[in-house]
């Protein structure tokens, strides 16, 4: 993080963390930002332990691949045995059904970060916020009336519930959801980038103390932000 009087780079502050510290990081998902953020990690020399539904490779070697059904909190809590950080780096499989499918895998997830004692990252999306008329910022309030966007803000709401409570530890990066044959149809997703980019800035930076929010545009912001 970062204060008034800081006026060191982006690379500098970055150094501060470019140690390995041996620890364990497991990351759910292997997508786009779940593989940038594991070969951040493994650039860096930590270890990290890759979670999805089919335990195949193709993010790294010296990556440690686990296959697991994200929304059986027993299986999740065991294959995050020993884990430092999680990294919630997915999203369910069928997009029309994340209403249905995103609660269990939510409540996995902090389930098996309340037993591990893990920090509990999360890349979200901006759909929490709804229609919006200004730039986003960390204050601007989650209205969203979709369901997608609905269920968002419940994953969201619980995660900072049991954070307050002391149960678990929290930390959230949302980034915008756009591709480029969607560019000319969004143009309000394209607003909502801009907005983005204007409170992350041309590099985003790692976010160190839950409970924390981040906005960020760019895949690789979204696993430098994510990075524990």
């Amino acid at each position: 993080m970062t204060t008034p009087n800081d006026h060191r780079s982006d690379d500098d502050r970055s150094n501060e963390i470019a140690q390995p510290d041996h620890r364990l990081h497991v990351i759910l998902g292997k997508g786009p930002v779940g593989s940038a953020t594991a070969a951040l990690l493994t650039a860096r020399g930590d270890k990290v332990r890759v979670l999805s539904r089919s335990g195949g490779g193709g993010v790294g070697d010296a990556v440690e691949h686990v296959a697991v059904d994200a929304a059986d909190a027993a299986a999740l809590t065991a294959a995050c045995e020993g884990a430092d950080v999680i990294y919630n780096c997915a999203n369910p499989v069928d997009y029309h059904r994340w209403a249905e499918l995103w609660p269990p895998m939510a409540h996995a997830l902090l389930a098996a970060a309340e037993a591990t004692g893990a920090v509990l990252a999360t890349v979200g999306n901006l759909y929490g916020y709804g229609r919006v008329d200004r730039p986003i910022t960390a204050d601007t309030p989650l209205s969203a009336e979709g369901a997608k966007g609905r269920v968002r803000v419940q994953m969201w709401d619980e995660a900072l519930e049991r954070h307050r409570e002391g149960r678990v530890r929290v930390v959230e990066v949302r980034r915008l959801l756009r591709t480029r044959r969607h560019r000319r149809r969004a143009p309000r997703g394209a607003r909502r980038a801009t907005a983005a980019r204007r409170q992350a800035g041309p590099a985003a930076r790692p976010v160190r103390r839950p409970p924390q929010l981040h906005l960020c545009a760019r895949r690789r912001s979204c696993a430098r932000a994510c990075r524990w």
